[in-house]
């Protein structure tokens, strides 16, 4: 079979030029700042891959730094969005950068005597480093996620593209493979066939991530939803129980925040709760999930963790949400929030409860403490030992708990 390069990369192009559309319109829909770059990286690789499949008709000087420049500022975008997409810093000039210098080097090889072979060993070598540095940021997490299987999937066809193109500069190196054959021939064509596969599948899992995360996150303060965070907390406890590790569960409640709303009004309301979703995300591990359950009531799961544990978390996420939330948006707010935790034993009986009724049991310690004066940390092993005596709780009260 004969794999004809010029009509690989002309596919290529199209594709890219077609999902990016996609990605421009979605970015126009949903506001979902990676989409823009992400977007703006398939129109650049769709001009690299032009300028490289009409390299017989164009002067090669031009050939090696546009064309293999553009490849370079779509892998750096590409990266770029990746970053946007997980809330961090783009570092869009670190990447254009990155993208320039990867391209001088190929102009240096070309100036300094145009040797084909060094110059695909060179360029070979550059987009596995730029495969690796796309598989590390893919297997990152934010912390309060669990990693998506989307995103694994792709960093391992990353690293499987990655070792591709380091076999393709071996090859060339050692002689196994001719310099003409890695540009033109079959090795360039199964390369080129891999990268587009790699390229489509990307395209499709960027928008399948796009589309899982405005389905599972609340949208004000961009921590999971009640529905998610029931699913990946059920998940969770699943993997404790079969690997006998604890998990624990905390329940936190911003005290007052009805009284916030009323003295402030529900934008700073809504301040208070983006800024406590950012003070949650620092206060906990990275391996822990964190979910708004509706309200002023947030989740988070905590796997691994005792009850020693999950209560240090607890008053770290107390304290931390005291100091932070003193002044909002130039306003004495001065929040707190109650924490109720709940605790599944490394070795569990066969009728432990449920994810739900972790949530449950933290929910009633939660409640107890607001009871008991909020703005602290309450387990509901506590509250089993006998703290329920001198904390009994009428529905009156904790109705009253609630506000």
């Amino acid at each position: 079979m004969i794999l004809h390069v010029p009509t690989l990369l002309m596919t290529a192009a199209v594709v890219c030029c077609l999902i990016a559309g996609v990605q421009m319109v979605l970015k126009y829909r949903t506001n979902v700042s990676a989409l823009g770059y992400w977007g703006i990286a398939n129109v650049t690789g769709a001009a690299g891959a032009l300028v490289l499949a009409l390299r017989a008709d164009l002067p090669l000087a031009f050939v090696v730094v546009v064309g293999n420049g553009l490849i370079y500022v779509w892998l750096g975008l590409l990266l770029t969005g990746i970053r946007a997409f997980d809330g961090q810093r783009p570092l869009l000039a670190l990447s254009l950068a990155a993208a320039l210098a990867s391209t001088g080097l190929l102009l240096i090889s070309y100036l300094m005597g145009d040797n084909l072979g060094q110059r695909i060993v060179i360029g070979s070598l550059l987009i596995a480093v730029w495969c690796g540095v796309g598989t590390w940021i893919m297997l990152q997490r934010r912390p309060g996620e669990m990693r998506s299987r989307a995103r694994l999937t792709f960093a391992l066809l990353l690293v499987l593209l990655s070792l591709f193109y380091v076999a393709r500069a071996l090859g060339v190196a050692v002689g196994w493979i001719m310099p003409m054959n890695a540009l033109s021939g079959s090795a360039q064509g199964l390369v080129l066939l891999a990268s587009l596969a790699l390229v489509t599948g990307w395209n499709f899992a960027s928008l399948y991530l796009v589309l899982d995360r405005l389905a599972s996150r609340d949208d004000l303060t961009g921590l999971l939803n009640r529905r998610t965070t029931l699913l990946q907390g059920r998940l969770l406890l699943e993997e404790a129980r079969a690997q006998r590790h604890p998990l624990s569960v905390l329940m936190l409640d911003l005290d007052h925040f009805k009284t916030v709303n009323d003295r402030f009004g529900h934008q700073v309301g809504d301040a208070v709760l983006r800024r406590f979703a950012e003070v949650a995300r620092q206060s906990v591990r990275a391996q822990d999930l964190i979910g708004r359950i509706g309200g002023e009531e947030f989740c988070v799961v905590l796997p691994g963790a005792d009850g020693k544990a999950a209560l240090e978390i607890g008053e770290r996420l107390r304290t931390t949400a005291e100091s932070e939330l003193w002044e909002v948006d130039q306003c004495a707010i001065r929040a707190t929030v109650t924490v109720g935790v709940s605790t599944l034993a490394a070795v569990a009986p066969d009728d432990a409860p449920s994810i739900s009724g972790l949530i449950k049991e933290a929910d009633d310690a939660l409640y107890y403490a607001k009871a008991a004066g909020r703005n602290r940390v309450l387990s509901a092993a506590r509250l089993a030992a006998g703290l329920t005596a001198s904390l009994s709780l009428s529905t009156v009260e904790r109705q009253a708990a609630r506000a």
